[in-house]
């Protein structure tokens, strides 16, 4: 094997994570620099409109010329200053929304039953399972993704959302009964938890934090 080919499988594979972070911060600093160049224009056009405001007939009193230009310096000053801190505060809230994102996304990813444990059943039930604990998250825990994603991992280690699978002796059972019986559609019930898909989206989850919340004020009553 030739030494360019060894130095090639030497080298450290970047991740797909660290490519997004990098992709993320290149794309912060394009950001920043296009609200600088904002910045800078608005600036101009600023100071255009104070010069097209003087006066036709100029001022007797030399002093008072003077005056209004310290007076235009320092507003000219104080809007860069503020307008600069806005731009700081707008890219740096913009790139801590996309890391948390990306760190959100990443998550789902890797739990993939995350809907299907956080369906409003199965917040009811933990409810009313385990109504001190829902209790102490609901009170200590501040609403947004960190409440949910504890509460999913509660819900989980609690065994609430775990898929029970049937036992043989049940399976042989079922299949016996089936050979006996003609087949009838309508004579099946659907169980609970089939047809009974994890909401995520706004409204449901909600609802569910909703459901939960009058099952802990009617455990108070």
């Amino acid at each position: 094997m030739t030494v360019p080919a060894q130095n090639a499988e030497n080298q450290p594979q970047i991740s797909e994570k660290e490519l997004n972070f990098r992709a993320m911060q290149a794309k912060y600093e394009r950001d920043l620099e296009a609200e600088r160049n904002a910045r800078l224009q608005a600036e101009q056009r600023a100071a255009a409109y104070e010069k097209s405001k003087a006066p036709e007939e100029e001022e007797d009193d030399d002093d008072q010329s003077y005056i209004d230009k310290r007076v235009l310096s320092k507003t000219l000053s104080k809007f860069e200053a503020n307008l600069e801190k806005k731009i700081d505060q707008k890219a740096e809230a913009r790139a801590r929304a996309m890391i948390e994102q990306e760190r959100q996304s990443t998550f789902f990813k890797s739990n993939s039953d995350f809907n299907n444990v956080m369906s409003a059943e199965n917040i009811q039930k933990f409810a009313e399972k385990y109504p001190g604990i829902a209790e102490n998250i609901l009170e200590n825990v501040p609403e947004g993704f960190g409440r949910q994603k504890l509460l999913y991992q509660t819900m989980k280690e609690m065994g609430i959302g775990r898929k029970e699978e049937p036992k043989g002796s049940s399976i042989q059972e079922t299949i016996d009964r089936n050979r006996q019986t003609p087949f009838q559609p309508s004579s099946f019930s659907t169980p609970a938890y089939q047809g009974q898909k994890g909401d995520f989206s706004p409204a449901g989850q909600k609802a569910a934090w909703e459901k939960m919340q009058s099952l802990i004020k009617g455990r108070r009553t």
